[in-house]
């Protein structure tokens, strides 16, 4: 008797947990989870069972809330998106890498070692890393610019000023303006400081200069 009245409430609290779900998960699943729930309980201990059921709202709940999200907002293009993503991580891993590598130098903890691993590294595997550092990222870039001007010209001007367009295209558009901050990153780190310096200390005057100088920077 105790344990029946103990598993009617513990289905009651259960059913207060599915309310937290999003509604469309909930208007096709709720029945078949109270059913495991209550066969569950028969069968094992509810210290047990509900160990199991918070595990899962755990993981589960931020995967349906997210992917409610995701389709409600209707995003476009995101395959190029995901290939894009996928083109720049080798691109994203080197320029870790490579600052941890920096850092660790300035520290003085592994001095110019991991510097020199890196570029031995580069050196020798070199049409590989052409591939992995310029062609994939421009491919990137190239592939979700394509497809936001594809977006861009299907579109009416309501939409546009709405902002549909650009929630619909976020991840295209992020994934095009991170590969082109990598490549201005990877080739220009050192050039990029001497620039701005210059500009700063004697304006716009010397410019075509300038550019020289900080183009062997």
């Amino acid at each position: 008797m105790k344990k029946t009245s103990s598993i009617e409430l513990s289905k009651k609290i259960y059913e207060r947990l599915l309310t937290v779900y999003p509604k469309t998960y909930k208007e096709e699943y709720r029945q078949s989870m109270l059913q495991t729930f209550a066969e569950m309980s028969e069968d094992a201990g509810l210290a047990e069972v509900w160990q199991i059921i918070l595990k899962d709202a755990i993981l589960s709940l931020p995967r349906e809330y997210l992917a409610l999200i995701i389709n409600n907002m209707r995003f476009e293009n995101i395959k190029f998106a995901v290939i894009g993503f996928l083109f720049l991580v080798p691109m994203g891993l080197f320029i870790v890498t490579a600052m941890t590598s920096q850092a660790l130098n300035q520290l003085m903890i592994y001095p110019n070692h991991l510097n020199d691993s890196i570029g031995q590294l580069i050196a020798r595997y070199l049409p590989a890393a052409v591939v992995a550092f310029l062609v994939l990222p421009v491919l990137a870039v190239a592939l979700n610019l394509a497809a936001v001007q594809r977006s861009l010209l299907q579109k009416n001007r309501a939409s546009l000023l709405s902002g549909t367009f650009l929630h619909s295209n976020l991840f295209s558009i992020v994934i095009a303006c991170g590969g082109l901050l990598a490549l201005v990153f990877l080739f220009g780190h050192d050039a990029i400081p001497c620039f701005l310096q210059g500009i700063y200390h004697h304006g716009l005057k010397g410019l075509w200069p300038l550019i020289q100088v900080c183009r062997i920077a």
